[in-house]
């Protein structure tokens, strides 16, 4: 296995201090830096009461930006964690899987270690060589859970079925953690962020989707709504 060099490990811990006597896990998934600055990841992590159908459970409904902190982390090949840092309440997308961070500790960044991409806003061409460099995540137990970084290789789709995702495909399925990791162009250029994967028994099943450099721009220069903002609509069907 490929140690990810180019991601980060992200998580979001909850408390609600009516119910709970400490901080909670609520999700997690992977990120990146930008060459621009600021960090992104997907808003279904870290605010996922925007995503009910991600996230059906009543209970989620309660909390909100208020409830939670973020952390960024370095994880070794065998899922240590090796650094960590804590990040302001993310900025979302108004209408995309993707959002940006800022960790309170600026300098924390070089200390994690992650190398800062630059986007690729050209077209991409059908069979581009892409990979995602970014974490699994496997069940360790309550609070423990098991997140490893992991590099997948594939290639452009292209924009399907008709909706505002672009694809690709990717030579094994990408895993729960995946979301929010960069998609690279050549080892270093990166074209997207993962956005989901596409279930078993849809026609695409397999298939990751991805939102481009494009609009992660567009993200980064601010057009963007609050994170308690209306969820996206165009993300039903895919998983996390």
């Amino acid at each position: 296995m490929q140690r990810a060099s180019s991601s980060l490990a992200v998580s979001t811990w909850f408390r609600l201090p009516e119910y709970m006597e400490r901080l909670e896990i609520l999700s997690r998934g992977s990120a990146f830096r930008l060459a621009t600055g600021g960090v992104v990841a997907s808003a279904h992590v870290l605010a996922p009461w925007r995503f009910p159908n991600y996230f059906p459970e009543e209970w989620v409904k309660s909390v909100g930006p208020e409830h939670t902190r973020y952390f960024l982390e370095r994880r070794s090949a065998a899922g240590v964690v090796e650094a960590c840092t804590e990040a302001s309440s993310p900025v979302c997308h108004s209408d995309r899987d993707a959002a940006v961070l800022t960790p309170i500790d600026a300098a924390a960044l070089d200390v994690l270690g992650a190398p800062p991409l630059e986007l690729a806003l050209g077209a991409l061409e059908d069979g581009a060589v892409l990979t995602v460099d970014g974490h699994n995540i496997e069940d360790a137990g309550e609070d423990d859970d098991l997140v490893i970084p992991e590099v997948v290789a594939g290639a452009y789709a292209g924009r399907l079925a008709g909706g505002p995702q672009d694809f690709l495909r990717t030579d094994s399925r990408l895993e729960q953690g995946q979301c929010g990791a960069p998609v690279i162009l050549f080892g270093s250029a990166c074209v997207g962020v993962v956005e989901g994967i596409v279930p078993v028994g849809h026609p695409l099943a397999g298939l990751a989707a991805f939102v481009p450099a494009a609009e992660l721009a567009d993200l980064v220069a601010a057009e963007a709504v609050p994170s308690d903002g209306p969820p996206p609509e165009s993300l039903a069907g895919l998983v996390v």
